[in-house]
């Protein structure tokens, strides 16, 4: 019984050791195992972290290290709240509870303040289960997205700004094409007058030529009056001339880059076009124009758009006055020439005076006007950085614009 014991006890005492070889060689292995593993990790260019099911660390990779700043050692069995924010950390218990509570994987975008700097992630975390499917731990990868965030929002600037400029460019073909519409719907009022400003010297010249050649008829031709009715006919042509050129310059239809202007000049070559109109409207026309005014960058045909626009607004608004008045002064200081433009039509009504430079905004009759003038008007004043306003007048209306003097 004892020899039998002891065969037994020897038998248990060599299994054991053969089972002790196993568990030493298991825990070789397992130890290699967990080496290769972190060498692995460690070569992912990437973050990567395990957390238990409380949310401590378990492992982490060397890319986490160097973007967070702090060790694998010191990091094992501590939290988020240790190493983050307490607003990032309630960020990332959020994701990991629910992983947990879903139970497959999830991706989240992340922007992180890292040792390395504000960092923006999509990270994907995922359950990690053992044989049962119980979920033990949690775990998650990575990928920094910052240069392409970055690179988006450049792009998007970029589209935007794109954008604004196709925007400005069709604003101003826009504008030109109302301009330019405007221009002419003026030179179809300013007909009658322009018309009445040439047959005038054609009539001149017509009665000249019958009366010459009448004299030639009648062999009775005096040189001297021949010559001074030439000279005088020549004369008449020239006006005609001015005026003709005038107006195929106001009627260009061409974006004209800004130059030095006399607003004298401006004035004269307005009056060219409304003199006529106002003389057969019986309007009193005053002008009070400073000596010396100085010199402004401008656009000259757009300036006497201006003009144009305010005189025809005020020709039209005094229709039913029975003494019509319009005046216009410019003085100048330092830094800034004023124009005031006044008429005694009897003023704009209180509760229209806001609107008056919105486009399409009139206070004349259906049909009888289209109300993108003063609009015009404001965009022109503007574009000369100028500025323009309404000034309610004892009898009337005035509008004062201001542009500055070229330094």
């Amino acid at each position: 019984m004892l020899d039998i014991k002891k065969e037994d006890l020897f038998k248990e005492i060599e299994k054991l050791k053969e089972e002790n070889a196993a568990l030493r060689k298991s825990l070789k292995t397992t130890g290699l195992f967990e080496d290769h593993l972190q060498r692995i990790l460690d070569n992912i260019p990437a973050p990567i972290y395990l957390k238990d099911i409380a949310g401590r660390y378990l492992l982490i990779n060397s890319q986490f290290e160097k973007l967070s700043g702090v060790s694998r050692d010191w990091i094992y069995q501590k939290n988020d709240s240790d190493v983050f924010s307490d607003e990032i950390a309630s960020l990332f218990r959020f994701q990991d509870n629910e992983v947990k509570r879903q139970n497959k994987p999830l991706e989240f975008e992340e922007t992180v303040p890292l040792e390395s700097g504000v960092i923006t992630f999509i990270t994907s975390k995922f359950p990690v289960c053992d044989s049962q499917g119980k979920i033990y731990a949690v775990g998650g990868f990575c990928t920094n997205i910052t240069d392409r965030k970055h690179a988006e929002a450049e792009k998007e600037k970029l589209i935007k700004e794109l954008h604004k400029v196709e925007y400005q460019i069709e604003r101003e073909k826009l504008q030109n094409k109302v301009l330019a519409q405007s221009k002419f719907a003026s030179l179809g009022q300013l007909a009658t007058g322009v018309a009445h400003e040439i047959n005038q010297p054609l009539t001149f010249i017509k009665l000249m030529l019958e009366n010459r050649l009448f004299e030639i008829k009648k062999k009775q031709v005096s040189l001297s009056e021949l010559e001074n009715d030439s000279r005088e006919s020549l004369n008449q042509v020239n006006k005609i001339t001015k005026i003709i050129g005038h107006l195929r310059i106001f009627g260009r239809d061409e974006n004209v880059p800004f130059d030095s202007v006399d607003l004298k000049s401006v004035v004269t070559n307005t009056l060219i076009l409304l003199n006529q109109r106002m003389k057969s409207k019986h309007i009193d026309f005053n002008q009070n124009i400073q000596e010396d005014l100085p010199i402004i960058s401008g656009n000259a045909i757009q300036l006497e758009q201006v003009l144009i626009n305010l005189f025809q607004n005020s020709i039209d608004a005094l229709k039913d006055q029975k003494k019509k008045k319009i005046s216009l002064s410019l003085s100048s200081n330092e830094d800034e020439i004023k124009i005031k433009v006044t008429d005694n039509a009897g003023g704009i009504p209180d509760s229209f005076q806001e609107r008056i430079f919105e486009p399409f905004f009139t206070t004349k009759e259906p049909g009888e006007g289209t109300g993108i003038g003063l609009s015009i008007v404001y965009g022109i004043i503007k574009e000369h950085k100028g500025d323009i306003s309404y000034v309610p007048d004892t009898d009337g209306s005035s509008f004062l614009i201001t542009l500055p003097v070229t330094a």
